[in-house]
Parts: C-alpha cells; structure tokens; sequence
C-alpha cells in the first residue's frame, strides 16, 4: 500500500496520526506511542482522521496502544476513525475493544406488540 507516510503528531492528551500504517512502519511508531502513552496522565484522545488505508497491521497497533493505555490506567479514546477502519474492526470482533471505534449504533425499530400481541394461554409445560 502506498500513500503519505505515516506520522504521529502532537502532545499531551491530544495526539493524531495520519498516513498509511505498513509493516515497515509499524514499530517505531508503536515505539513513539508506547511512550507518548507512558508520558502523560489522565484521558488520551488519538485523533485518526488522517490515517488511510485499514489494514490489520494498524488495528493491532491500536489494540497495542489500548492495552498498554489501560496498563498505565490511563483512558485512551480514538476518534474519526475512517469508516473502512471501524468495518475492519467489526469484521474482526475487536471494536468493543477499542473505545471510540464502534459503529453509530441505531435504534432498533419498535415493536409493533398491537399486531403481535403476546399469547395470552402460552402452552403448558
């Protein structure tokens, strides 16, 4: 995958990273977050907005920050995370792992109990 490289910007409890995530750049980026992460105190928020490409080499890295972040008992959260990011997640069952990352929820629709109203003599047992 090609694309800008990969940089991670900022300080304190407001970080971004933007570029493409390759296997090449992954460690020393985890290296620059890991200690970001051990740095500070009190509520990160890692802005993803200008992160491209969803890859699973970038969700682990973000499980990676997540975990080391709750180690540290510090909250992380990520926000604007590209939508093909959040469906790689969902696909592979971790985004209940990673705070800000899930889906818009959407109310269930109501259900319509005058149409199916519940059995009044439900079979004996």
């Amino acid at each position: 995958m090609t694309g800008a490289p990969c940089e991670l910007t900022g300080a304190g409890g407001a970080l971004a990273l933007s570029g493409v995530v390759t296997p090449d750049s992954v460690l020393a980026l985890r290296r620059d977050g890991d200690a970001r992460i051990r740095q500070g105190e009190g509520l990160l928020e890692l802005d993803l907005a200008g992160v491209t490409g969803a890859s699973s080499v970038l969700l682990s890295l973000l499980l990676c920050w997540q975990r080391l972040a709750a180690a540290q008992q510090r909250p992380l959260r990520y926000c604007n995370a590209p939508d093909d990011l959040v469906a790689l997640a969902v696909l592979g069952g971790v985004d209940h792992c990673l705070a800000g990352l899930q889906p818009d929820s959407t109310p269930e629709p109501a259900t319509d109990t005058a149409s199916h109203p519940a059995d009044p003599h439900p079979a004996a047992g």
